[in-house]
């Protein structure tokens, strides 16, 4: 019995083994169905795809022999000929962008030494012109010595061009001045210059020995300037507070202008475009807060404070210093601009004399021959300024007072108001 029963054991546990491993087997089957499947779905999609390049491959047959029957036959001889052709072409296009690279270097080279010479001849040019405005400067100067001389030829030219005054004649001025190294006076300083103001020209010398040279280092054309005025100091606002009553302003135009070549001594920098610019009856008006002494030139009141300053306007050409209340109110108390010149194309030089006595002096001299000669003179002939000629307007609508102080510091000296 115990083995019968051992026996029945083993058979149940064959049984159940081989059921298992049937179950194993059915899984396997489904499994292998599944991957059956997939690889005819696989194999149906290479056969679409395959069937579709076929017949793009014989689409593309039909057409070229369609176009190789509508065309020529080329044979391989000409196809050679073609091609040898083809590449002796490629080697003179070759040939000629060489030639072309190489007249390309030599020209620029050439431009390069014709500009050389050019600036040279230009320098060279400068300095003969400068040493020529010199030299008539000394002929002017010997010819008037030589008409005190010669009394007939006094009595003959006895005019104001031979008449004294501050112990010099009326067409000639010259005497030490001082001009700024750069822009911010009270960390760079004042540099001197040895100025001489003729009938024509304002020649700037570094020293006397130069101007015995006929050395000078600026030369400014009297016809091409266009105002002379003493400066406030709400004008030059980084120079010391005891050196404005010596200091004034030149205004001229840049073509008048005929500097020493490599000498940035006088060079000013340019006026700087600022933003909000309002043009108004020929000013150009720009924002500004004054913190120094300033005056209305519109009103006569106070312009300035030192923690709140008012809201103020002053314009570019002719330095007219007005509350912006007088503008935004439409108060028809400014008048029209009386420098009307093209900001772009003009310099301003700012000069320091001894005393303000010579300061004065330089100042009424130089404006008399403006208004004689300067841009904008008027004539002798008629009375009034010539064709083409802008001229200046009446200050304001209204006729105020005005102190010294305030119409030099606005107005070149040139210009009179009416009254």
């Amino acid at each position: 019995m115990d083995l019968l029963s051992k026996e029945k054991d083993d058979l149940n546990n064959k049984i159940k083994k081989l059921q298992e491993d049937l179950q194993h087997m059915e899984t396997d089957t489904s499994s292998t169905d599944n991957e059956m499947e997939q690889m005819k779905k696989q194999l149906s999609a290479e056969t679409v795809k395959k069937v579709q390049a076929v017949n793009k491959l014989a689409e593309i047959m039909n057409r070229k022999e369609f176009s190789s029957k509508g065309g020529k036959k080329i044979s391989s001889s000409d196809l050679r000929k073609k091609e040898k052709e083809c590449r002796k072409l490629q080697q003179e296009l070759t040939q000629e962008k060489d030639k072309y690279s190489q007249m390309c270097s030599k020209f620029q080279k050439d431009l390069s030494e014709a500009m050389a010479a050019l600036y040279e001849e230009g320098q060279n040019r400068q300095r003969l012109q400068l040493e020529l405005d010199s030299k008539d400067s000394e002929v002017e100067q010997l010819q008037q010595k030589l008409s005190f001389v010669n009394n007939d030829t006094l009595s003959i030219n006895s005019g104001n061009d031979l008449e004294m005054e501050d112990g010099f004649p009326e067409s000639r001025l010259e005497g030490w001045l001082a001009v700024p190294n750069k822009q911010n006076i009270k960390r760079y300083g004042w540099r001197k210059q040895y100025v001489v103001v003729s009938s024509r020209k304002v020649l700037f010398y570094n020293s006397e020995s130069d101007k015995q040279n006929a050395d000078p280092v600026l030369v400014l054309d009297i016809d091409k300037l266009f105002h002379v005025r003493p400066v406030t100091q709400g004008d030059v606002i980084r120079a010391d507070v005891k050196d404005i009553p010596r200091i004034f302003q030149v205004l001229y135009a840049t073509e008048g202008e005929n500097k020493k070549p490599d000498d940035k001594a006088l060079e000013m920098p340019k006026p700087e475009d600022k933003s909000g610019v309002t043009s108004y009856k020929g000013h150009d008006f720009f924002p500004i807060h004054f913190r120094t002494p300033t005056t209305c030139e519109a009103c006569n009141k106070q312009l300035w404070h030192f923690l709140h300053p008012p809201a103020a306007l002053e314009c570019k050409r002719c330095r007219i210093k007005v509350h912006k209340d007088h503008y935004d109110k439409g108060e028809e108390v400014l008048g029209y601009c009386k420098v009307n010149f093209d900001i772009k194309t003009a310099k301003e030089l700012l000069l320091l004399a001894g005393t303000s006595d010579e300061q004065k002096l330089w100042v009424q001299r130089i404006s008399k021959k403006i208004s004689k000669k300067g841009i904008g003179h008027v004539s002798d002939g008629q009375g009034g300024p010539p064709r083409g000629a802008k001229q200046y307007a009446s200050f304001g609508a209204q006729q105020r007072p005005m102190n010294a102080l305030q119409r030099t510091s606005t107005l070149p000296s040139n210009i009179q108001r009416p009254k």
